[in-house]
């Protein structure tokens, strides 16, 4: 990292005067638009590098159907881990699935489905 290096200080060469007023102790002897106090400079690492990180997902499902002429069913479960770009945005789900239909000679027809989720 840089060392002994100096700079004016950001607020006394802010763009907008409003600021640069507002700091008088940012300027040598108090006197605005004279000149700026100078501060030791230190580069600090990317904090992206340090926060972020690469995010993983992974999906696993399984469904299973069947039936014969009148009357079919399937069941279906999954599993879902997320692991976020921040820290501490982590998901894990599960999914639960179950249906039931049927149907007579009347061509009357019912369906039941169940589904469950759990984060």
């Amino acid at each position: 990292m840089n060392t002994g290096l100096q700079i004016n200080h950001p607020y006394a060469t802010s763009s907008v005067a409003s600021v640069r007023e507002a700091f008088p102790q940012f300027w040598v002897d108090g006197k605005v638009g004279g000149t700026p106090v100078k501060y030791d400079y230190k580069a600090y690492k990317d904090p992206s590098q340090i926060f972020f990180r690469k995010g993983l997902i992974a999906n696993t499902s399984v469904q299973v159907a069947g039936g014969g002429e009148k009357t079919g069913f399937n069941a279906s479960f999954g599993y879902t881990d997320e692991e976020g770009f921040t820290p501490g945005n982590e998901l894990k789900k599960y999914n639960f699935g179950l249906g039931v239909n049927s149907a007579d000679q009347r061509q009357a027809f019912l369906e039941i489905f169940l589904y469950f989720r759990d984060y």
